[in-house]
C-alpha cells in the first residue's frame, strides 16, 4: 500500500506550497463566499507564514479583519467563533470536492486560529496505515448497536404530525441509513470489500455534521434490514458492487425512508488492475458520499426543494432558479435584473409550471419592495399575488409555490392564509433552518404572532448556529419591543454576521441609533449605500414598501428619528 501520510518539508517549500493552496481555495473553495471570509483566510495564513501565528487571537482578528471596534469583547460577541466555524465548513467541503487531490491542505483545529499545512503524498487524503481496518471494525461495531440506537430514537422522537400542533423535538436531520452492500465478484476472497465500502461511506457521510448516519445490520438480509427502518429514517442509501474482468462497478440508490421510492441513483466505475483495491474503495466512497451528503450534494438539494415535487418543467426555469438564489444571497441590483428577466420569460413560456410562476412572483415582490425594477404599484403587487396563488393551485406540495403563496398572503395582510400555508412548510421542513428563518422573519415582522415567531427563530438558530445571519437582528428587534434594554439589544445584534437584506440593515441601524452606537450606525449607512439607498428618505421609503405590520413600521420610524 503506498505511503500517503502527511510529509515534512523545508520551510520555504512549505510556504510556497501553502500560498499555492491558498490561491486554489480562494478560486474554487471560497468562490461564492463573502469578502470577509476570504480576507479572514488570507489573514490567518499570512500571519502564520510570516511567523506571527502565536499572536492569532480573537481580538486582533475581530478588529483587523471583521470590522469590530477596539473595545471588542469575545465573551459577548461571537463573530470570530461564528466565522471560524463557517471557514472550517468551507474548507471541509472544498477538500471533499474540488480540492480532493490538492497536495497541500490548510486546516484549522476547533478552538484554534492557527492554520496547519499538510503536504499529502501522491495528492491523496491523509490516512493512517490502519485506517481501512479501523473503518471496517467501526462499521461492524456500530452495526451491532444500530438497532438499539434506532429504538432509542423512536422512543424519544416523534414525527411533526404527531405533535398536535407542537413542533417536533430538534433532531439531527436528515437521518440517513446506509444499507449493507450487495456484492459479487469473479475473484474469490474479496467478500470483505462489502463491509469495507459500507464502513467508508458511513465514515465519510458522518463527517458532514448536518447529517445523522446509521449503518444497517449486516448479518441479515438487506431487504429485511431496510424494512426495519422504513418510516423511521429520512433516506436509505442502497449500494451494490460487482468486480468482474478487473473492473469495479458500483450502483447507488437513495430511497425515501417512508415510502421506499427511488429519489436518486448513479453508477460508478473504476479499474482495479494495477491499483490497490483499498485505494479504489476509498476513492469511490469519497465520490459517493460527496455526491449524496456534502452541503452541495443530493440530500441537501432535496431537503431544500423536495426535488420530486419541486422540479421545473424546463431547463430555463431551473436556470432562473439558480440566478434567483444568487440574488437572494447577495441582493445585488444587477443580479436582480438578470434573475427577474429570466423568471419573467420562464413564467410566460411555461404558464403551467408552478415553480416558475412562484419564482417570478417572489422576485416581483422583492423587486418592488427594494425598488429594483421601477416604481411599485398596487396593480403590479396584485399581479404578483395572483401569480403566487396560481402557483399554489397548480402545486400545493412544492416548497416554492408554498413560499410564494405565504409571502403574498403576508403582503396582502391575510394573516390566516399566511399561517395556514406557512404551517405546511414548517410541518414538512421542521429541521430546515432556511425554511424556519424565512417563516419566522415574515411572521415576526408581518403578523402579530410575536411569541410563535421567536420560537421558530430560536429553533432555527439552534439547528444551525453557524449560518444564522438574520437571527441577531430579529432577536434584537424582539428584545426592543419587550424590554428596550440596550445591553440586551446590542448583545443580540452582535450575533448577526454575513450579508443581510437591505430592510434588515435598516432595522439594525434603527436599533443601533436607539442604543447610541454611532459607529455602528455609520457602518450600516455605508452598507446601505452599496445597495443604492443613500439617505433617510430612501430608508423610510424602503420600510414603507415592506410587507410588515403598521406597528412594526411605526416602531422603526420612531427609532430612526431618535438621533
Amino acid at each position: 500500500m503506498p505511503d500517503d501520510t502527511p510529509l515534512q518539508e523545508p520551510e520555504n517549500e512549505r510556504n510556497s506550497n501553502a500560498l499555492a493552496s491558498l490561491a486554489n481555495i480562494l478560486k474554487y473553495g471560497l468562490a461564492t463566499a463573502s469578502d470577509r471570509q476570504k480576507r479572514l483566510l488570507q489573514y490567518l495564513v499570512t500571519e502564520e507564514l510570516e511567523g506571527r501565528g502565536d499572536l492569532l487571537k480573537a481580538a486582533p482578528i475581530a478588529t483587523g479583519v471583521l470590522g469590530r471596534s477596539a473595545d471588542f469583547d469575545p465573551q459577548t460577541d461571537s463573530i470570530v467563533r461564528v466565522e471560524m466555524g463557517r471557514l472550517r465548513q468551507a474548507l471541509e467541503l472544498y477538500y471533499a470536492t474540488h480540492g480532493a487531490k490538492d497536495p497541500v491542505r490548510i486546516k484549522f483545529e476547533k478552538g484554534s486560529y492557527r492554520p496547519k499545512f499538510e503536504r499529502i503524498a501522491n495528492g491523496k487524503p491523509p490516512r493512517t496505515p490502519q485506517r481501512y481496518w479501523i473503518m471496517v471494525m467501526t462499521a461492524v461495531l456500530v452495526a451491532v448497536i444500530t438497532s438499539v440506537v434506532l429504538l432509542t430514537i423512536l422512543a424519544i422522537t416523534n414525527r411533526p404530525e404527531d405533535q398536535q400542533g407542537k413542533l417536533a423535538p430538534i433532531r439531527s436531520s436528515p437521518r440517513v441509513a446506509v444499507a449493507p452492500v450487495a456484492f459479487s465478484s469473479d475473484a474469490p476472497g474479496l467478500e470483505y470489500f462489502a463491509a469495507g465500502i459500507q464502513g467508508e461511506i458511513v465514515g465519510i457521510l458522518s463527517e458532514f455534521d448536518w447529517l445523522t448516519v446509521f449503518p444497517l445490520l449486516s448479518d441479515q438480509a438487506i431487504d429485511k434490514a431496510v424494512a426495519n427502518v422504513m418510516g423511521h429514517v429520512d433516506y436509505v442509501v442502497r449500494t451494490s458492487a460487482q468486480i468482474a474482468h478487473g473492473k469495479l462497478a458500483v450502483w447507488v440508490l437513495v430511497t425515501e425512508g417512508k415510502t421506499g421510492a427511488v429519489l436518486w441513483s448513479n453508477r460508478y466505475e473504476s479499474p482495479i488492475e494495477g491499483t490497490g483495491l483499498f485505494d479504489v474503495q476509498r476513492t469511490l466512497a469519497i465520490r459517493i458520499a460527496s455526491d449524496i451528503g456534502n452541503p452541495l450534494g443530493f440530500i441537501v438539494s432535496l431537503e431544500k426543494t423536495r426535488i420530486v415535487s419541486d422540479s421545473f418543467r424546463t431547463s430555463e426555469g431551473f436556470d432562473c432558479y439558480l440566478r434567483a438564489l444568487s440574488y437572494f444571497s447577495r441582493f445585488d441590483r444587477a443580479v436582480y435584473q438578470e434573475a427577474h428577466s429570466c423568471a419573467e420569460a420562464a413564467a410566460k413560456t411555461a404558464s403551467n409550471d408552478a415553480n416558475a410562476l412562484a419564482l417570478f412572483a417572489l422576485l416581483e415582490l422583492s423587486g418592488q419592495i427594494l425598488g429594483y425594477d421601477g416604481v411599485a404599484s398596487p396593480e403590479r403587487r396584485a399581479n404578483a399575488v395572483r401569480l403566487a396563488d396560481n402557483a399554489f393551485r397548480l402545486n400545493e406540495v412544492g416548497f416554492l409555490p408554498r413560499m410564494g403563496s405565504y409571502a403574498a398572503a403576508v403582503c396582502e395582510g391575510d394573516e390566516e392564509r399566511f399561517r395556514r400555508i406557512s404551517a405546511l412548510a414548517v410541518r414538512d421542513y421542521p429541521n430546515n433552518p432556511t425554511v424556519l428563518f424565512d417563516v419566522a422573519r415574515r411572521m415576526l415582522l408581518g403578523t402579530n404572532a410575536q411569541t410563535e415567531a421567536m420560537q421558530l427563530l430560536d429553533r432555527a438558530n439552534k439547528l444551525n448556529p453557524e449560518n444564522s445571519t438574520p437571527y441577531g437582528v430579529l432577536k434584537a428587534f424582539d428584545d426592543y419591543r419587550r424590554s428596550q434594554n440596550n445591553e440586551m439589544i446590542l448583545s443580540a445584534l452582535n450575533l448577526s454576521s454575513g450579508r443581510l437584506p437591505p430592510p434588515l440593515l435598516v432595522i439594525e441601524m434603527a436599533l443601533r441609533t436607539h442604543a447610541g452606537d454611532r459607529e455602528g450606525v455609520e457602518r450600516l449607512r455605508r452598507s446601505l449605500q452599496t445597495f443604492g439607498f443613500t439617505n433617510d428618505g430612501e430608508f423610510l421609503a424602503l420600510i414603507g414598501r415592506e410587507c410588515w405590520t403598521d406597528e412594526v413600521k411605526k416602531t422603526i420610524r420612531q427609532l430612526l428619528a431618535a438621533k
